[in-house]
């Protein structure tokens, strides 16, 4: 099995969908950019489909394992991460799994605005 990106979270968002983001960047990159990840616990739910479908699709496709992560938090707990902006291409992956890709999509993308939009 391939080494986990391993991220340091600045900031956690609860969005009013009930999706938790988090705005992190990988840890070996000290200057590097923040980015938008997902709480995975929530793409489950989010998506309408097992975790283990998940777990599959991102073993299999590239792109996608690059975007997921897991972080360390003070208490020592591991969360795992994915990529915000990789959930249109995870929809996709998983092809005719999800029931409701539209609307996953749609709740993903909401999630996103709301995040930019408290940064401001």
């Amino acid at each position: 099995m391939t080494k986990l990106n391993e991220y340091h979270i600045k900031d956690t968002v609860r969005t009013s969908d009930g999706i938790t983001v988090h705005l992190a960047r990988e840890r070996r990159q000290i200057t590097g950019r923040f980015d938008y990840y997902i709480d995975f616990a929530c793409l489950p739910t989010v998506m309408d489909v097992s975790e283990k479908l998940i777990n599959q699709a991102i073993k299999w496709h590239m792109p996608l394992r690059a975007a997921y992560g897991v972080s360390m938090l003070p208490d020592n707990t591991r969360i795992r991460l994915f990529k915000l902006s990789a959930i249109k291409e995870l929809i996709i992956s998983l092809g005719a799994e999800i029931k409701q890709p539209q609307e996953a999509l749609a709740i993903c993308n909401t999630a996103e605005n709301y995040v930019k939009e408290r940064g401001k």
